[in-house]
């Protein structure tokens, strides 16, 4: 570790990166997270690191927090040494991702090249300063690692700690990137040990030092590679053994970099300083063309030698900058003001158009109204790029000559960041919004972040207010539509639709406000008459019927649509209206809508029966909200997964989800974790424990419980059931008469019936009602776990009136069916019963592999999507990952079941 060409000590860690490459060749992913302060090595180790993998291909991308505002600067850092050809058959990739593109269209697309690269030779993916890295790449590449099942691909993430600051789980700057994937290493980088410190000395060329020296000097330094390299530079040895007198330069990074920089000859520090300002890799010739050198070539040597400068010497431009950010930022902040003006308004004609805009801010010593005009302009045309328009707005904010145009502009960035789901960038705003004059807008962002923050009395009163006295139609408009949506949160849909209706009476200008108050208008019916009432509210639109028809325009209503179709009871329809939602083009759907579609996607291929692809889904929305820690697709995207996890009978990973889901409700009025707790009570047929999950229900809003009624309708009744509740006749007969309005509830509503009558000794009439329902046509939709339902308790009454011989069959086949939805729970239930019948299940090996409990988690979604007939392409597709990714786990499915075919698999599942 240390300055150019000299890198000591890290074993340990090397060795803990070759063991993760190693795995990598045989086609396991690994992510290794290196953590540390700034300038505690990350970056060398990683180099260092990949050095000592020749074999494979390097991806690098170094994020700059001045370019954190640009959209896929990542993504475009990561192709950018990859031959054009590579990326040719990727439209977005190959443009090196176009501003408007979605981030999940742009993953898509990165992991298909990926997953191409990686057969051909090993990848290794490095994100350096990975706290830095702008939002849609961080989301694309995120979309990657969790469809990175197997491949031959290392992913290195450098993230800066504070300093002192261990990383902690669910803390860790870069986790909302990789905390999907699988396979995790966590190396944390503290400063070199006496021993590394020997090394280093040898490797400069010093003198050695006594081991007093050596102690003396890391206490005085912590170990941190630049101060020790800064130092070593600069003190004799008897100077750093002399413990009669302090160490002569300041102990500050700051300090050590300003002692260096005041040896350098005049003109090496002033290319230093120019390439301070510029804080970029540059040419040569612009670093000096900004310093005001003639032949910067001729001072070059001594920068280098500080080692406060890189060079690329064979590169035809000979591009350079500072080495290390902290080095940079030492050096910038010392500049007299008068010199950095001098020097950012030399650069502004020399570098490329965006950059330009922050050397013309940073030039500027006064307020400039002219440029803040020319800033809010720029801003205009950014506004497919949130982060960026935000940025640019707050430039000009501090450049208006006016308290008034200042809070006008900064009030805008807030704006277009809310509108734009940057919740945490925009919360950030918050205490300068806060000091603005009141205003409509003002109380408007005030109670947007209120909700975000989790204070609903306070959201309340600053939204109302900015209704209340709104002049203009676009606040009316903001206004309207955050209160609506408070209220909808809250479940308080009667204040939510009078809102709604006086904003839909405006003129609306604004496309997208526009579809937002429509959606919210429907989902606001929906709470008051019931999802059919919604639909029909959308309906008035003029939507196509089939999504693939819905234009692109429009495609962010197919949010809405696809959510009431299926608690409608439309559960394919509403399928299929939300896939066409995410997999619309790019730039159609923005991410926090495509988040829902996702976790309501999931929630329907639960009901269906689809429980791999819901589990995919569910990962999807929770991809998709990041580290937010309140997020309405959150809390029903933890609920799925809670509800496919337990009826699958992973009772810890079931209940972990559950807390989430809870966490992220954070007290609004929500049935989700009712419901979830409610599933989890079933799938190990705790009736009481459903029962007390339940018993909240009568305090939700009756608008809450009606959206929902196809969710906790026929929990609650079985609950009622099985403890015998006095109120079970009249809870059944209400849904009995939603089923007839809502089919997929019937085989519930049978059932449920029927086992009620059982109990209350009337067993003929219980077998007349299953029956019947066992024959009657089958709905266009059903729900999967209940039909199974319906032809279990029909087995067990047979069982109950000792006719095993017409109950074995019926239960073996209930067995199979709740085998392939993974239902362990209750198929254990169903074995006891065939033991019981005399008719055990057949026990014979699986193969020469034990059991095919062997298979992990993900082969095992694979393996039930195979065995249910369907083909690796459409298996691909939707767990979205690749097709290579299915065949390599099909092989290993094969290899540890014993098997050769896809055919010898479905039986082995139906045991």
């Amino acid at each position: 570790m240390g300055g150019p060409g000299v890198f000591v000590g890290r074993d340990k860690e090397l060795a803990a990166i070759e063991t993760c490459a190693d795995a990598v060749r045989e086609g396991e992913v690994w992510v290794v997270a290196v953590e540390g302060e700034a300038g505690v090595g990350k970056t060398s180790l990683v180099r260092r690191a990949l050095a000592r993998l020749p074999d494979f291909e390097i991806w690098w991308a170094s994020c700059d927090e001045a370019e954190r505002d640009f959209g896929f600067g990542m993504v475009t850092q990561l192709l950018s040494r990859l031959p054009p050809e590579a990326t040719a058959a990727s439209p977005m990739l190959a443009s090196r991702s176009k501003p408007d593109a979605s981030a999940l269209a742009v993953g898509s697309e990165l992991l298909g090249l990926l997953d191409g690269r990686q057969a051909l030779t090993p990848v290794a993916v490095v994100v350096d300063d990975v706290q830095w890295a702008d939002e849609e790449s961080r989301t694309a590449l995120a979309f990657v690692l969790r469809r990175l099942w197997s491949a031959r691909v290392l992913v290195l993430v450098c993230a800066r700690t504070r300093p002192g600051q261990e990383a902690v789980q669910g803390q860790r700057p870069g986790e909302r990137l990789y905390r999907g994937a699988g396979r995790i290493k966590n190396i944390a980088l503290r400063g070199l040990d006496d021993q590394a410190l020997a090394d280093l000395v040898a490797a400069t060329g010093g003198e050695a030092l006594e081991p007093l020296a050596r102690q003396r000097l890391l206490e005085h330094t912590g170990g941190h590679p630049l101060y020790l390299l800064a130092l070593l530079a600069d003190l004799a040895p008897q100077e750093l053994a002399d413990t009669s007198h302090p160490l002569p330069v300041p102990d500050t990074l700051a300090g050590t970099v300003g002692h260096t920089l005041a040896q350098l000859p005049d003109q090496s520090r002033d290319l230093v300083e120019a390439l301070a300002v510029l804080n970029s890799r540059v040419p040569l010739a612009l670093a000096g063309q900004v310093a005001g050198l003639t032949d910067p070539a001729t001072v070059l040597g001594p920068a280098l030698h500080s080692g406060l400068v890189q060079w690329w010497p064979n590169e035809p431009s000979t591009p350079v900058r500072m080495r290390h950010a902290l080095q940079r930022d030492a050096v910038y902040h010392a500049l007299d003001p008068a010199r950095r003006f001098a020097l950012h308004a030399a650069a502004t004609p020399l570098v490329d158009e965006h950059s330009a805009w922050l050397h013309r801010v940073a030039s500027s010593d006064r307020v400039n109204e002219d440029l803040a005009t020319r800033l809010e302009r720029e801003a205009e045309r950014n506004r497919e790029q949130p982060d960026r328009a935000a940025t640019l707005l707050l430039w000009a904010a501090d450049l208006s000559e006016d308290r008034e145009r200042r809070e006008h502009r900064l009030t805008e960035a807030a704006v277009v960041l809310v509108i734009a789901a940057r919740t945490a960038r925009a919360l950030t705003l918050r205490q300068a919004v806060l000091g603005c004059r009141p205003s409509p807008l003002r109380q408007a962002l005030l109670g947007a972040m209120a909700t975000a923050r989790g204070e609903p009395q306070n959201a309340e009163r600053f939204l109302t207010e900015a209704v209340a006295t709104a002049d203009d139609d676009h606040t009316r408009l903001l206004a309207a539509l955050w209160l609506s949506g408070h209220y909808l949160l809250w479940n308080r849909t009667d204040e939510a639709l009078p809102v709604l209706l006086r904003a839909l009476n405006l003129p609306l200008p604004d496309v997208q406000l526009a579809r937002a108050l429509r959606s919210l208008f429907a989902l606001a019916l929906a709470h008051s008459d019931g999802p059919l009432a919604g639909l029909s509210a959308l309906g008035d639109l003029g939507l196509p019927s089939d999504a693939q028809d819905v234009p692109l325009p429009d495609s962010p209503l197919l949010a809405p649509r696809g959510t009431l179709r299926g608690l409608a009871g439309e559960l394919t329809a509403g399928i299929t209206d939300l896939t066409a939602l995410v997999e619309r083009e790019p730039g159609t759907v923005l991410t926090d809508t495509a988040a829902s579609g996702y976790a309501y996607r999931g929630l329907f291929q639960y009901l269906t029966g689809a429980w791999d692809a819901g589990m995919a889904s569910t990962q999807e929305a929770l991809t998709l909200t990041g580290a937010q820690e309140r997020h309405p697709a959150l809390v029903l995207a933890h609920a799925v997964a809670a509800m496919i996890l337990a009826g699958r009978g992973a009772r810890d990973d079931a209940e972990r989800h559950l807390r989430a889901c809870e966490r992220a409700a954070g007290g609004a009025t929500t049935l989700y974790p009712l419901i979830a707790r409610a599933t989890a009570g079933q799938a190990e047929a705790d009736h009481p424990a459903m029962a007390a999950a339940l018993a909240d229900l009568s305090a939700a809003p009756g608008s809450v419980r009606r959206t929902w009624q196809l969710l906790w309708r026929p929990l609650e009744a079985e609950a009622l059931v099985e403890t015998r509740a006095e109120g079970a006749p009249a809870f059944l007969e209400g849904l009995r008469k939603l089923a007839d309005e809502v089919p997929c509830l019937r085989d519930a509503s049978t059932w449920l019936t029927a086992r009620h009558t059982t109990l209350g000794g009337n067993t003929d009439a219980a077998l007349d009602l299953l029956r019947t329902g066992l024959a009657a046509p089958a709905p266009v939709d059903r729900i999967a776990l209940h039909h199974t339902r319906l032809l279990h308790v029909y087995a067990r009454l047979l069982l109950e009136i000792r006719e095993r011989r017409a109950a074995a069959p019926l239960l073996r086949t209930a067995h199979q069916q709740y085998q392939a939805l993974g239902a362990e729970p209750f198929a254990r239930r169903v074995a006891d019963d065939l033991v019981a019948c005399g008719a055990a299940l057949d026990t014979a090996p699986l193969g020469p592999a034990d059991t095919i409990g062997q298979l992990t988690e993900r082969e095992m979604t694979i393996a039930r999507l195979t065995a249910a007939g369907n083909t690796n392409r459409e298996i691909a597709r939707q767990l979205c990952v690749s097709t290579k990714t299915v065949e390599y786990h099909l092989g290993h499915i094969y290899l540890k079941l014993g098997i050769t075919s896809r055919r010898q698999l479905r039986p082995l599942l139906e045991r």
